[in-house]
């Protein structure tokens, strides 16, 4: 299990593909990001 403590999500830079890189994450084995 991993945790991204510092992923920054809210940051603009995200807008266009906040839901891809999520899946991503959680394909790769992020269980929580803060």
């Amino acid at each position: 299990m991993y945790v991204d403590s510092h992923c920054h999500l809210f940051f603009h830079n995200f807008d266009e593909d906040r839901d891809e890189v999520i899946r991503r994450a959680l394909d790769g084995g992020v269980k929580y990001m803060l």
